[in-house]
């Protein structure tokens, strides 16, 4: 510690503050009081030319870079930060608690001084107006005794950071190194070319300017480029006096004897240091929480409000234990300059936080959390599977169109790197089979597939009751969330029409209904398309381990419809390509459209793959096969086509079997498919 004599001067910066010869000082607050020590008496001074200009720039980062930018002792930085001293305009600069929000900020500073006035102590000593017993009560430690006038100017730069993320830091790194580049070479006598001044607006920068002074012919500067050349005429602006710059301070014993304790004891350099650092790492830790709040409140409160929540606590309880510190700071600064023995340093260290060691772990933990959050949402959207809210996937499954969903639900222990495995085979398989699908024309047909849309959902727990509210009559949703949690693996789902129930929105699980991905590990093949009942079903894309893929029509796990079977590793050359039935390719094959009616409305559709040869019977079996129809289900088929050589034929049916009420003949008769297919060829059928 350091205990100063009765004579030992101290020199501070007057950071705006106004000051007067003979003006008492607390040094325990490091204040300047009302009172005059020498009344209504005449002032005896001497004043000499300090004449003196600079410019200083650099970049800030703790509480110690801001005071040393403006030359401010650390004790002075101390009260400040403690909340003792209560400056606006440098003071606030200092107090780098007031930052709410991690960022770069890089800091000019002009100096001018003009003049030094300096108290003359010996005649003055006579002079002195106020008792002891009063100037006892002010609590004043000093007197003032030099006032250096000038002026300063101080401009500010804030590279704001908007996120954690590993790319956004390293454009802010270069984006702060161009900055200060551009700065440096404005606020000397070099000029920015147009491009560069164009980088330089372009990049998202906070100016602020602080100064003894008001430029009366020019509003407050807007970008970091007026903000120097404001900061260049600093010294036009000062003028030729100023304002007070710096304070020297007498101590008041000089003046009072030993009548009035005026004895003053500063903490050591060594100490002043480490309560400086201490605050800031308090004030850091205070900064980054309020960054990585800001930046998920922002941005993704409705997809990671739980971690929101969780952000907005613990925040809290980091302002909350800043303030108590600093108000602790306060009360410890004046005890100690105040000379009482029972507090000291190491003993106030300990007491100041005693839950920020605890704190910093939490934001590390939660610095975790939110990396792995972000690295979900960018490996969701670089793969166009986009994270959204629960209110985004609502509307979408409202879409006039009746666009297919396709949906990831990621749980919230998911494994990052498996999620982004299945990102990438969700991404190269079904995004690249239902484009191929999504690309037919649209007609009025009902076969015309409606668009697909893909999308991904986190799993919070204080979304899932809402997500569940979106769930279907087969409850598929739930049990997708359920799983999804209990394995920590992503599950897919698509809500849709299905092929055979065209009126019905629903969920379907991936690989059970609607369309998904199928494999078998021993047999070496993977297949991605149309599915039901967990068998390919629809149409649909298959990779062979021999080095062959089939793409086409598919019915209970076995080709059937057009397809076409290529070489996958020449270039896609084609095997063979036609109407397949029963796995077979059969060069008398058609595939006719078929529509399902019930009241007027069309409740179902597929696309069936029939032999011309076969009897009217054969294909009625097959088409209750693929429709799914029991016995008891009557129907009326119609067969049509455009062809002009064709000529409607109508059959009904009860189930897979021709009905009763039809003439013999029928079941073994043949339609002319193979005319029909020269024209669009279909089969309406009529629920009765």
């Amino acid at each position: 510690m350091a205990n100063l004599g009765p004579y030992e001067e101290l020199v501070v910066k007057a950071l705006g503050r106004h000051a007067f010869l003979g003006q008492l000082y607390n040094g325990g607050s490091s204040t300047l009081l009302s009172e005059n020590l020498f009344g209504n008496a005449e002032i005896i001074s001497k004043e000499s030319s300090t004449s003196f200009s600079d410019q200083s720039f650099k970049e800030v980062r703790s509480i110690q870079d801001r005071a040393e930018s403006l030359d401010v002792s650390a004790s002075l930085s101390l009260s400040i930060l403690g909340g003792a001293l209560d400056i606006s305009g440098f003071g606030s600069y200092l107090d780098r608690s007031n930052k709410k929000s991690e960022s770069h900020t890089l800091v000019t500073v002009a100096r001018v001084l003009t003049k030094h006035n300096r108290l003359e102590i010996q005649p003055m000593l006579d002079r002195v107006a106020m008792l002891d017993d009063v100037v006892q009560k002010t609590r004043a430690t000093h007197v003032v005794t030099g006032i250096t006038y000038g002026g300063t100017a101080l401009g500010t730069v804030v590279l704001k950071k908007s996120s954690s993320d590993k790319a956004n830091e390293i454009k802010g790194e270069l984006d702060l190194s161009f900055t200060k580049a551009a700065l440096v070479k404005i606020s000397g006598k070099g000029t920015l070319s147009k491009e560069d001044k164009e980088k330089l607006e372009n990049i998202d920068l906070d100016v602020r300017l602080i100064a003894d002074f008001r430029d009366k012919k020019s509003p407050a500067p807007s970008t970091a480029t007026e903000l120097m050349e404001v900061v260049k005429r600093t010294v036009e602006l000062i003028g030729d006096t100023g304002v007070p710059y710096e304070l020297r301070l007498t101590p008041i014993s000089r003046f009072m004897g030993d009548t009035v304790n005026g004895l003053f004891r500063e903490l050591a350099a060594a100490d002043m240091s480490k309560i400086t650092e201490f605050y800031d790492d308090l004030v850091t830790l205070s900064q980054n929480r309020t960054s990585l709040r800001t930046t998920f409140e922002q941005n993704h409160t409705l997809l990671f409000p739980t971690f929101v929540k969780t952000c907005r606590a613990r925040s809290s309880e980091v302002d909350r234990l800043l303030g108590e510190a600093r108000e602790k700071l306060k009360g410890f600064l004046t005890k100690f300059r105040e000379n009482d023995s029972s507090v000291n340093v190491e003993a106030f260290l300990k007491e100041a936080a005693p839950g920020y060691e605890n704190e910093l772990k939490l934001y590390n933990a939660d610095r975790a959390v939110a990396a792995k959050l972000l690295d979900i949402k960018r490996g969701a959207d670089d793969r166009k599977f986009p994270l959204v809210s629960v209110e985004k996937l609502r509307e979408e499954m409202n879409r006039i169109d009746r666009a297919t969903v396709a949906l990831v639900l990621v749980p919230a222990d998911v494994q990052v790197v498996s999620l982004l495995n299945t990102y990438r085979v969700l991404a190269d398989d079904i995004q690249a089979w239902r484009s191929s699908q999504d690309a037919v024309q649209p007609s009025s047909s009902p076969n015309t597939p409606a668009p697909t849309v893909y999308f991904s959902v986190y799993i919070d727990p204080l979304v899932e009751s809402d997500l569940l509210i979106l769930d279907g009559a087969k409850k598929s949703l739930a049990y997708a969330i359920s799983t999804a949690n209990t394995t920590k693996e992503t599950v897919f789902l698509t809500f849709g029409v299905s092929r055979l129930n065209v009126r019905t929105l629903d969920w379907n699980a991936l690989g059970q209904e609607g369309w998904g991905i199928l494999s078998n590990e021993g047999q070496g093949w993977k297949y991605v398309g149309d599915v039901q009942g967990g068998r390919r079903n629809g149409s649909g894309v298959i990779s062979y381990a021999d080095g062959t893929s089939y793409a086409g029509g598919w019915f209970n796990d076995e080709r059937d419809g057009f397809g076409k079977l290529t070489k996958t590793r020449e270039g896609g050359a084609v095997i063979e390509e036609g109407v397949y039935i029963e796995n077979v390719l059969r060069s008398d094959g058609v595939v006719v459209d078929t529509t399902v009616v019930n009241n007027g409305s069309v409740v179902g559709f597929a696309k069936i793959a029939l032999r011309s040869y076969d009897s009217v019977s054969g294909h009625v079996d097959k088409i209750a096969r693929v429709l799914g129809w029991k016995s008891g289900q009557k129907y009326r088929l119609k067969l049509e086509s455009t062809s002009g050589a064709f000529t409607a034929q109508t059959v009904l049916v009860n189930g897979p079997l021709i009905d009763a009420s039809e003439h013999p003949s029928i079941e073994t008769s043949a339609w002319p498919l193979d005319k029909g297919a020269k024209g669009e060829l279909k089969i309406k059928v009529e629920k009765l």
